[in-house]
């Protein structure tokens, strides 16, 4: 909701420099959503290691291009992670994500019964 980023101020720019990797943006913004009430959802994306370029390297394609920009991804990670504990002193990664994955679980289980109970319904109704 274009609204509520506005309302909350949108990205910590503090998070990188123009140009720079923008690690964390989205991680912080999602704890800032949760922490003043929101429903926050959790993706899970297999990003691949060696994704290719369009000429079809893998060695070529974003910050994994050459050792001095991987680097310098690895340490903006470093930086904003620190800044992330540092602004949430009560709030870790590993344990928001087990909290994320434990919830989309039951959610997942609840749906999955709701469904079956449909069909089951359905199937009396045919007879």
């Amino acid at each position: 909701d274009r609204r509520v980023f506005a309302e909350l101020g949108g990205f910590n720019n503090n998070f990188s420099c123009v140009g720079e990797s923008g690690i964390d943006f989205d991680f912080e913004y999602s704890i800032r959503l949760w922490k003043t009430g929101y429903e926050v959802g959790l993706a899970e994306f297999r990003f691949r290691h060696g994704a290719m370029d369009k000429s079809g390297d893998a060695s070529k394609s974003g910050t994994r291009a050459d050792k001095k920009k991987w680097d310098a991804r690895r340490n903006a990670e470093r930086f904003n992670n620190a800044q992330l504990y540092a602004m949430y002193k009560d709030f870790h990664h590993k344990a928001g994500t087990a909290a994320a994955m434990k919830a989309f679980s039951q959610l997942l289980n609840e749906n999955n019964a709701e469904r079956a109970q449909e069909r089951k319904q359905a199937k009396l109704s045919k007879g």
